[in-house]
């Protein structure tokens, strides 16, 4: 271990890196002994810096105190001047056969150590599992707005700041310097700034791990990721399978050829020719795949921690420090302020998450803007791994869970667990029930906030929106021009069809009746990939302006929020139709758990986020979406094109005049591509036919437990009755007091939003007799559930009643089966005479073609008649003298007849 001294204290003489690392140091000591003296525990603190800092790391017992201790920026200052040595002699090795050993007994001491800083930094040891978690957990939280870039220097972080993050410097001039300086830089140089104040408003610690960890430098000899992309590590790292997903790690056990594309083909490791041990099964990676794993597991750990609130930068560091407050520090509590992206874009999903604002860095190195070069030879070899990260990212964030898209439930118990992992052989309806064929895990709210950041940055590429009729199919190598595809970009191409499976399993699952709060998460979610249109403002910190449809204002709102600019335009029509199904297929699934939440006033993010959903859904949107449904109808057989609700036609017709034109057939293309690509049927789903019922009772329940009536709502210039409110139920804390809209207004509003959207008829009043007790679920679910019929011809079952029947989810009587088609031309029933039968046919035919009496059916055949309206003919007179053939009615004749013969004749 002498020649790792040796090295270390020769490396200024031979790396410009390495000098700044350890002058730095020097630096550190120097200011933190004359400056920040006035709290209590900073000398401790100073001197639990400084006792870091005098580590050799020679020896393991050095560096597992250096490990243990929760001084993160004097730790990692110290990991990054051993990160260095490595470098250093990476590059010096090739002098001298000394040199070579010495270089090769310095990797592999790193290398061995190299896990044990993984798990230190993401909470796998020990250490992290009994205190206060990993590394990052610990240095979450938002820096004082007190602390002066200059206070911050007394610290250990500052001086790995001054060598490869300056502090920005609009923390020292005015707001209006500050406008004027963002104005004339360019967008490569404003976006450099935006992650520079992202960095700057961690704490001291999470500025130093994002420096040790992140990517803003390649001369950068401390940092790890240019050192694990730019450099070749010829070594294998051992991987327990128990950092694996189940469902992957069920995969890799079963032996199946139809594992995921990361363990097949982009680890180029088959699973089948590694020859895993049973008793102790591992998985051979290397460096970058290992580091790769650590980080993207990181969120969805059992062993991770939620991200604190609010955390003092000044909090204790030491180790002496963290000793002492083990037992009077409180349990972290979980962060839900990300969610307020919608107001301030990315600005809230990275205040004071460190792992966020590193999976920044990574997403932008990865996944560069479309439109712009590649600015180095080193980025464009990281572009290269841009798929590794990728598959990655969706193995152990979206497909934690074995997802399964079934018809029934009860078979799955019986399916051969072999056959489960095999490649499906044909596509799912998009009514079919997911299932799950291993323990159900919830995605953690850490998890959600690190996905939405990456949709916001995957949307934002100005790729988007892409032209029909631009030829963008020729921009991939592998996709036919004329094929419907090209309108996406790759990695959105890779990841909408996880993502879809992962948000149809989380809408089923996700909780609602004591904390909704898992519920809302996936609902932005949602909300961030079916608006791309305002990715780009969120991916640069600003707020896209909500758009509302002008019917929805109504007379007695404000028209404040009314005239927005952002919101659908034709121009996204390709992106809407290659995801036709998330507009669709999970707006339904929002909406079948929605009626479940609680709308009295106890939380106003329900109302909040049933508003946001709606307000997504534009006349222009909902007209593309019904002409998509209608071209998917058209192309199937046995179907009835889907109508509109009675009174609601004049409505849409005038707020949408071209929705009758139907697709083009490169619209058709797109959007048929699109949907097998996503492993389902090309069936519509019309929103009213499909989702109706679930859409009146979420209207009934808006009016329930808003207190009003929903009786007079049929018009907007109506006013709603006043009814008595729920004991404890306040209209202005349920819509809160700055929302400048009146209780009323706003459940008008909403209520008008559900009836365009899914075309609830105007003469459809709320039901509010229905009284809101504990026991509403296992009320609804006795009451009677019927197939979807069709709207106008009752007697059809829509495609979505098929399967709510094959599902088992609605129930039929016998009792109630009737026949449908020509009275004269039903079966011949067991008290009937055949012979009379056929007789009173003939005759009844007769008589009607004499008397021009015509009949409305078209033959004898159900085929023929399947649009005929049976209670449209059923008012149709007509000669039918098939009760004559009927046995009971013969006895009766007859008896009748024999007693006029002896009353009257005898």
């Amino acid at each position: 271990m002498a020649s790792f001294a040796r090295s270390s204290t020769a490396g200024p003489r031979g790396r410009p890196g390495l000098a700044r690392a350890n002058s730095s140091t020097s630096n550190s000591s120097n200011s933190s002994s004359g400056g920040g003296g006035s709290t209590g525990s900073s000398a401790p603190r100073r001197a639990a810096s400084s006792d870091l800092n005098a580590l050799s790391l020679d020896t393991d017992e050095d560096f597992d105190r250096l490990l243990a201790s929760y001084d993160v920026p004097a730790a990692i200052d110290a990991l990054r001047r051993f990160l260095a040595v490595e470098v250093q002699t990476s590059v010096t090795s090739v002098v001298g056969a000394g040199s070579k050993q010495q270089s090769a007994q310095i990797k592999r001491k790193f290398y061995e150590r190299f896990n044990q800083i993984l798990d230190r930094i993401f909470g796998n040891d020990d250490v992290s599992k009994h205190k206060y978690g990993g590394w990052m957990d610990y240095s979450a939280g938002v820096a004082p707005l007190s602390a002066a870039p200059t206070a911050s220097a007394s610290s250990g972080s500052a001086s790995s700041a001054a060598s490869s993050l300056p502090l920005p410097r609009n923390k020292r001039m005015s707001s209006s310097s500050g406008i004027a300086d963002s104005a004339s830089l360019s967008p490569e140089q404003a976006d450099e700034q935006r992650l520079q104040s992202y960095v700057a408003s961690l704490t001291a610690s999470g500025r130093a791990l994002t420096e040790f960890l992140g990517y803003l430098k390649e001369e950068d000899a401390g940092s790890i990721f240019p050192f694990l992309f730019k450099m070749t590590h010829p070594v294998e790292f051992k991987v327990e399978l128990d950092l694996l997903p189940e469902q992957s790690k069920l995969s890799i056990m079963s032996r199946s050829a139809f594992t995921s594309v990361l363990f097949t083909q982009l680890l180029q490791k088959p699973i089948l020719k590694q020859r895993i041990d049973p008793r102790e099964p591992v998985l051979l990676v290397t460096i970058k795949e290992l580091f790769l794993f650590y980080f993207m597991r990181h969120p969805a750990s059992a062993n991770h921690q939620s991200s604190a609130a609010t955390a003092d930068a000044s909090a204790a560091t030491s180790l002496m420090g963290s000793l002492s407050d083990t037992f009077t520090r409180p349990k972290r509590r979980t962060d839900f302020s990300w969610r307020g992206f919608f107001s301030d874009g990315v600005v809230s999903l990275t205040r004071g998450n460190p792992y966020n604002v590193l999976l920044l860095q990574y997403l932008k190195v990865f996944f560069p803007d479309s439109s712009k070069p590649v600015q180095s030879r080193f980025r464009g070899k990281i572009l290269q791994f841009s798929n590794l990260f990728l598959h990655v990212l969706i193995e152990f964030w979206l497909r934690q869970n074995l997802i399964v898209f079934a018809s029934d439930a009860s078979n799955l118990s019986s399916v051969d667990s072999s056959l489960l992992y095999r490649a499906p052989q044909r596509l799912a309806s998009p009514f079919a029930a997911v299932h799950t064929q291993t323990t159900y895990m919830a995605p953690s709210d850490d998890l959600l906030s690190s996905l939405v950041l990456t949709i916001i940055h995957l949307l934002s590429d100005s790729f988007f929106p892409a032209s029909l009729d631009a030829a963008t199919s020729t921009q991939y190598s592998g996709m036919a021009v004329g094929s419907g595809g090209g309108y996406l970009t790759p990695s959105i191409t890779v990841l909408r069809r996880p993502l879809y499976e992962f948000l149809r399993l989380v809408f089923s699952r996700a909780p609602i009746g004591l904390s909704p709060a898992a519920f809302f998460a996936i609902t932005d979610v949602w909300l961030a990939y079916i608006q791309p249109w305002n990715c780009r403002a969120w991916s640069q910190g600003q707020a896209p302006v909500l758009r509302r449809s002008p019917s929805d204002s109504g007379s007695s709102s404000t028209g404040s929020n009314v005239d927005a600019p952002a919101g659908y335009t034709p121009a996204w029509e390709t992106f809407v139709l290659a995801n036709y199904h998330f507009y669709t297929t999970l707006l339904g699934a929002f909406v079948e758990r929605a009626k479940e939440l609680d709308l009295t006033g106890g939380d106003e993010r329900a109302i909040a986020t049933l508003d946001r959903v709606l307000a997504v859904f534009n006349p222009d949107l909902l007209a593309l979406l019904r002409q998509a449904s209608e071209f998917l109808d058209k192309n199937q057989p046995y179907t009835i094109p889907t109508t509109s609700a009675p009174g609601f036609s004049a409505r849409q017709t005038r707020a949408k005049s071209t929705d009758h034109d139907g697709l083009s057939p490169a619209q058709g293309q797109v959007l048929t591509y699109y949907c097998k690509a996503l492993g389902l049927e090309c069936v519509g789903v019309p929103l009213h036919a499909s989702y109706h019922r679930d859409a009146e009772r979420l209207f009934d329940k808006l009016w329930t437990d808003s207190g009003f009536s929903g009786a007079s709502d049929s018009t907007a210039t109506s006013v709603p009755t006043r009814s008595p409110r729920p004991s404890g139920a306040s209209a202005m804390s349920w819509f809160g007091q700055s929302s400048g809209e009146s209780p009323l207004d706003r459940v008008s509003r909403l209520s008008r939003q559900l009836r365009r959207v899914f075309e609830i008829s105007d003469a459809y009043v709320a039901s509010t007799a229905h009284a809101r007790s504990l026991s509403g679920s296992a009320s609804a679910a006795l009451e009677p559930m019927f197939p979807s019929r069709h709207l106008r011809l009752r007697h059809l079952l829509t495609r979505e009643g098929i399967v709510q029947l094959c599902l088992g989810q609605r129930v039929c009587s016998p009792d109630e089966v009737e026949f449908i088609g020509d009275p004269m031309l039903r079966p011949i029933r067991s008290y009937e005479v055949a012979m009379l039968v056929r007789l009173s046919y003939r005759v009844s035919t007769w008589l009607n073609q004499q008397l021009g009496l015509r009949s409305p059916y078209r033959g004898k055949h159900y085929e023929d008649n399947v649009h005929v309206d049976p209670v449209k003919a059923a008012t149709t007179f007509r000669f039918n003298l098939r009760f004559l053939a009927s046995k009971p009615n013969l006895v009766f004749l007859g008896v009748f007849v024999a007693l006029f013969y002896l009353l009257l004749l005898w």
